[in-house]
């Protein structure tokens, strides 16, 4: 295991305490076989003024980083749990290939999210988790989400077995959120989050380009250049 710069040994005892996860937590090197994309990634810090990421330089590049998926089943906004998880290694240029489990592999299951609602009932989703890791520092596991660099709205990746509709409003990690999203087909899809007011959102289809997607590093204060 390589020493972490002075700095860094402030942020493995935030990112530990914070998002604890061992060893032994079951990430596969190898992910699914299956269709993917590649997506840019960039660092970000979170803004206690605004409640919102902002786009920061990093105190310790993307060498050795790595990008943690894992599969939350039957909820949007519920915990990974023991659920499969795998890790990405960033690429050089300042991207990564995303895989994602196709229909046969999802462990996706029933809405268990009430209030809100699906139709058809027996649909069953998933909702793809993310983080962040230096593993050759003995970093696990550091927060991540999808943004879209344009309005800075997060994004989602869920899956659905069917087309659907999913309504409704629910209380979520933030405040409440509202759900008007309607997916014309099966299989993966994206979702914006976006603030209506403080502490209230709105979830709807990604209407947006797909080179505006990027995965945000969440970086505790103490990974921030000049922090």
């Amino acid at each position: 295991m390589k020493s972490i710069p002075d700095r860094g040994v402030a942020a493995v005892a935030v990112m530990l305490t914070v998002l604890m996860v061992a060893a032994c937590a079951g990430l596969e090197r190898r992910p699914p076989a299956t269709a993917g994309m590649e997506l840019p990634y960039g660092f970000y810090g979170f803004d206690p003024s605004s409640d919102r990421m902002r786009p920061v330089e990093a105190a310790m590049a993307g060498e050795g980083l790595e990008l943690v998926f894992r599969v939350v089943s039957g909820t949007i906004m519920g915990a990974p749990g023991g659920r499969p998880s795998w890790s990405v290694p960033v690429l050089p240029g300042g991207t990564f290939e995303l895989p994602l489990p196709g229909a046969m592999d999802v462990p996706a299951e029933r809405l268990a999210s009430a209030p809100l609602e699906i139709e058809p009932a027996d649909t069953r989703i998933a909702r793809l988790a993310t983080f962040h890791a230096y593993p050759e520092y003995g970093m696990f596991l550091g927060g991540g989400c999808f943004v879209d660099t344009r309005s800075g709205d997060y994004l989602l990746l869920v899956y659905f077995s069917n087309p659907a509709r999913l309504s409704g409003s629910a209380r979520g990690p933030a405040g409440t959120y509202e759900y008007e999203v309607t997916v014309e087909r099966p299989g993966w899809a994206w979702l914006a989050v976006r603030e209506r007011d403080v502490g209230s959102y709105r979830v709807r289809p990604y209407a947006g380009p797909a080179d505006a997607i990027e995965f945000g590093v969440l970086l505790p204060p103490a990974m921030i250049g000049g922090a």
